[in-house]
């Protein structure tokens, strides 16, 4: 709820927590961006998560935190040295709200596959955002990978 001054009441603060369903290995066939699909809520306040695009639209301008933990494994056919960095796109874009370094993207987490385990990233950052823009999460691999849905999530609020 937003009060007559355009704040948000702590209660219904927007926010949410996504996973995906069913439990399985799903394959990321060829190496470059893919959007990693979170289709269930296990809450989301506001409803600004929507299950189908795998994407929070913030409700109200202001400072959003997100974060996401991801477990990998590689493809066997795909070479020892691989590797996977996730980023959250905004608007459909990786470099909108990213530091202009004069990379094509800034680079927020990082697993490395040195033989055929398996290994879990992280990511997590702020960003202040404009109601109205959406936020996803994208892996950019360097070989064919799956992931594993039930040890992943996606997450993010409002913080001011």
């Amino acid at each position: 709820n937003i009060d007559a001054s355009n704040r948000v009441l702590f209660s219904n603060r927007p926010s949410f927590f996504a996973e995906a369903t069913p439990a399985q290995w799903i394959f990321f066939i060829n190496a470059g961006f893919s959007k990693i699909p979170f289709n269930t809520a296990v809450w989301n306040n506001g409803s600004c998560y929507n299950t189908t695009t795998s994407a929070f639209t913030a409700p109200v301008s202001g400072v959003y935190y997100f974060a996401s933990s991801l477990y990998f494994q590689k493809s066997p056919s795909t070479g020892a040295d691989s590797y996977v960095h996730p980023m959250f796109f905004i608007n459909g874009s990786n470099t909108l709200k990213s530091a202009t370094y004069g990379a094509e993207y800034r680079i927020r987490g990082r697993t490395y596959y040195s033989s055929s385990y398996s290994h879990d990233t992280q990511i997590n950052n702020i960003y202040r955002l404009t109601a109205g823009d959406y936020v996803q999460l994208y892996v950019y691999g360097g070989g064919a990978l799956q992931y594993y849905t039930t040890e992943c999530f996606f997450s993010g609020a409002l913080i001011g």
